[in-house]
């Protein structure tokens, strides 16, 4: 996260999700500022972790989703949980608003 927002991109919430369709982990970034093209934010996002492998290690630009700041999980998490870069709280088996989160690792959450 420090690395992204380094580089100008603010990020307002991050969280590791475990994927319930493929029990992948995928990192959810919702940013402070939305991108208007979310084609640019990728391509910024894999610049950086292109340019950055070594200090990031096993993450690819293709286990990261940009989440909209009106996803229903988001919205109910941001309700309990406050935290900044630094912490995290996990959380397993859990429904926000009609989503299902099998295990969820919050790296920050400031809604």
């Amino acid at each position: 996260m420090s690395l992204l927002e380094s580089q100008g991109l603010a990020i307002r919430s991050a969280l590791f999700v475990l994927a319930a369709e493929d029990a992948n982990w995928r990192l959810w970034l919702e940013f402070a500022r939305p991108f208007d093209d979310k084609r640019e934010a990728y391509r910024r996002i894999a610049a950086i972790v292109a340019a950055h492998q070594q200090e990031i290690g096993g993450i690819d630009t293709s286990d990261i989703d940009l989440i909209a700041s009106d996803n229903k999980a988001l919205e109910a998490l941001g309700r309990i949980v406050k935290l900044g870069a630094g912490g995290q709280v996990q959380l397993s088996n859990n429904m926000f608003n009609g989503v299902f989160l099998p295990e969820a690792i919050i790296l920050k959450m400031n809604r």
